[in-house]
């Protein structure tokens, strides 16, 4: 089975593995200053390769973060509820408001198979939970695909 990854710029990235299609971290917005409280300012410094629009369908979001714009911008917060599922941590899913479908996981919890265990949301856990195969590692067939 092949493995795609696509880079689309920071951390966002279209993962495709036996059908299915999996989009990490979406940040959209082009390069712009993002206040962050106490006098701090993140400042994104380039834009997407594509456009959330040119992304295409997507079965799942595996979402690291939202605690910045870096991992989750104005643009990604708005294509989430246009997508099915997306897998965060229970501070995510509080923060995002996202839907009843989305999973949360604390991959800390001994529930969860501790921080290394097989309830953590890795990619690996996120791609069985939308129905594809495991991935675990480093695939011998997974290709990287940089966007335009």
């Amino acid at each position: 089975m092949s493995v795609t990854f696509r880079t689309i710029g920071g951390p966002t990235t279209v993962v495709e593995v036996g059908g299915r299609r999996l989009l990490v971290d979406p940040t959209f917005d082009e390069p712009r200053d993002y206040e962050m409280g106490g006098g701090r300012t993140l400042t994104k410094t380039q834009g997407p390769a594509l456009s959330a629009a040119e992304i295409g369908p997507l079965d799942a979001v595996l979402l690291s973060h939202d605690q910045h714009a870096d991992n989750l911008d104005e643009s990604g917060r708005a294509l989430l509820a246009g997508v099915p599922v997306t897998y965060t941590t229970p501070l995510g899913a509080e923060a995002t408001g996202s839907p009843p479908t989305t999973q949360s996981r604390n991959p800390r919890s001994s529930a969860n198979g501790g921080a290394c265990g097989s309830g953590a949301s890795s990619p690996s856990t996120v791609i069985d939970a939308v129905g594809t195969a495991s991935v675990a590692g480093k695939p011998a067939n997974a290709s990287t695909t940089a966007a335009r």
